[in-house]
């Protein structure tokens, strides 16, 4: 925790407030580590606060849910909600509204803040989008397509299974007489109302599948080439700092890249560090050796020693940013 600041829940927002703060930073993590940032992020919000930059995290749901699929719905949401945050600041003297305000993502988050400057241009003195990415419903959610056709096998094998129970009953002298008597036995062992139930269940299934999981034809609003082409068209915050990580393999950052330096050549900033997509989320992890260092203590400092290196590479490439502006 920063020695004199406590995490405060307001208006749906976590915030950090320093003492003489420098800046703003409005926080907005990726899919489904977004709901509690103050604790995903701690590490890292926290090394900004020290620094003196008022911290706002907005959490937001990104779990299997319809509304979840519409991205700039979820924008203004964060954005409202921001606007609130700033409002409690202002009213109680906790910062000025001449302090500048950043914007802060991490993958989904990046595109969140990219479309609240693009549809609904709010005003930024910069952003920092950290690991952004932009593939559509199918790449990036986890499952997404399995569970979906999980849903249909399972309800064409209940369909299935029904009709080969209602042939048993039905049955015709075509069929030869032992399969016959097989059907016969498990269409007694499994009467009319336990069948049906089967039907019902599989359709009670389907249906709640169908509410958490969208169909394989569902896409993010915007889908990811309106993305990219409202943000090449109205995109307005002109400082920028993109961060990529070496062993990133949803990473996009790239083509963002040559989007923003479309329509702002002069002031975007590209950084490759180490690490990979969840660099940003690592915490602070307690090591401590015993009376006797062990081997098992020297590995310990050693992983601590690495995943520290990445985490202290990313938090004094955003400061050294942050103090440019």
């Amino acid at each position: 925790m920063v020695i004199g600041m406590e995490w405060q829940e307001i208006a749906g927002n976590w915030i950090l407030v320093p003492r003489s703060p420098v800046a703003i930073v409005h926080f907005l993590g990726g899919a489904f580590v977004a709901a509690a940032p103050q604790l995903t992020y701690r590490w890292l919000l926290e090394q900004l606060a020290k620094q003196r930059y008022i911290i706002i995290a907005t959490p937001f749901d990104s779990a299997f849910d319809r509304s979840a699929f519409d991205h700039s719905a979820i924008a203004r949401s964060t954005l409202l909600r921001l606007e609130s945050a700033l409002d409690y600041l202002y009213q109680r003297q906790l910062a000025t509204p001449e302090l500048p305000i950043y914007g802060l993502g991490h993958s989904l988050g990046c595109k969140l803040h990219l479309l609240n400057s693009s549809i609904f241009e709010a005003q930024r003195a910069g952003n920092i989008l950290m690991a952004f990415n932009n593939y559509p419903a199918k790449r990036a959610i986890p499952f997404y397509e399995q569970v979906s056709q999980a849903s249909s096998l399972f309800d064409n094998a209940v369909t299935g299974a029904k009709q080969f129970l209602d042939q048993g009953k039905n049955s015709s002298s075509s069929m030869p007489a032992f399969l016959n008597r097989i059907a016969d036995k498990v269409a007694q062992a499994v009467p009319e109302d336990v069948s049906q139930t089967l039907s019902q269940q599989s359709q009670q299934f389907s249906q709640q599948v169908s509410q958490v999981i969208p169909d394989l034809k569902a896409e993010f609003q915007p889908s990811p080439t309106e993305t990219q082409q409202v943000i090449a068209d109205s995109y307005g915050v002109r400082r920028n700092l993109l961060i990529q990580f070496t062993t990133d393999n949803i990473d996009q950052t790239d083509d963002l890249y040559q989007t923003l330096m479309g329509r702002f050549p002069d002031a975007i900033a590209l950084h490759r560090l180490s690490g990979n997509h969840l660099t940003p989320i690592g915490q602070d992890v307690e090591w401590s050796a015993g009376a006797d260092f062990s081997p098992i203590d020297a590995v310990g400092q050693f992983v601590k020693q690495g995943a520290y290196h990445d985490l202290n590479q990313l938090r004094r490439t955003m400061l050294e940013w942050l103090g440019e502006g």
